[in-house]
């Protein structure tokens, strides 16, 4: 059980590292091992056999065509059960979800596979809510730990000289979901200068995380 937990928002492009660095909160990728409990929370075609993660420690939401919402179901009853297990020896300390972007694609999908038609009000106003029983849910201080989450990118233009990047989200979470974080972070990468622990100096990529005040 963690004490003082926070809670971050990475968003970014793929293959930037949004996630990893979330797993990280609970995986030793040199000794590929669990420095504390931790569970990676797959949503819909998430998913990186990269990472290397045991089976053991994800947890995985579908969208399938017999049961369009059925994921969104079973991750509220999930993040239920972790919520009442919270205080228990054992109980996770880091969730990470992977991702928001995702999620809401999923859910808009679902939507449209179920009860279709041209009302965006009414689409978006379920989507709305069924975000807010989730996010009530995936609460640092009910589940007594670090609450990590993802989302893609997408292009706010502010001005003609100024662009900002922003969560890839639709409706009421795009300006909303970055209140129920501690830290929003605009994660993307660069070639540079890397030195090896031999020092030696080579080309690589740094990953640079840009936080949104």
């Amino acid at each position: 059980m963690v004490e003082r937990p926070i809670s971050a928002l990475f968003h970014g492009w793929a293959g930037v590292g949004k996630t990893a660095i979330g797993i990280s909160a609970f995986w030793d990728w040199e000794k590929k091992q669990p420095i504390r409990e931790g569970r990676l929370i797959l949503i819909g075609q998430e998913d990186n056999d990269a990472f290397g993660v045991p089976e053991e420690y994800i947890r995985r939401f579908h969208w399938t065509p017999s049961n369009p919402y059925g994921f969104v179901g079973k991750l509220n009853e999930y993040l239920m059960a972790c919520v009442r297990a919270a205080e228990k020896p054992g109980a996770p300390e880091v969730f990470v979800l992977d991702g928001w972007s995702e999620w809401q694609a999923t859910m808009l999908a679902a939507y449209e596979e179920t009860k279709g038609g041209t009302d965006s009000f009414a689409k978006y106003g379920e989507a709305k809510k069924l975000f807010m029983a989730a996010i009530q849910l995936l609460n640092k201080r009910l589940l007594h730990a670090y609450v990590i989450a993802t989302a893609r990118s997408e292009v706010r233009e502010e001005s003609e000289t100024s662009k900002m990047w922003v969560p890839s989200v639709a409706g009421w979470a795009k300006t909303n979901i970055g209140n129920y974080y501690d830290l929003v972070v605009y994660v993307d990468a660069a070639a540079g200068k890397v030195t090896l622990p031999d020092g030696k100096v080579v080309t690589g990529t740094h990953h640079r995380y840009h936080f949104t005040p």
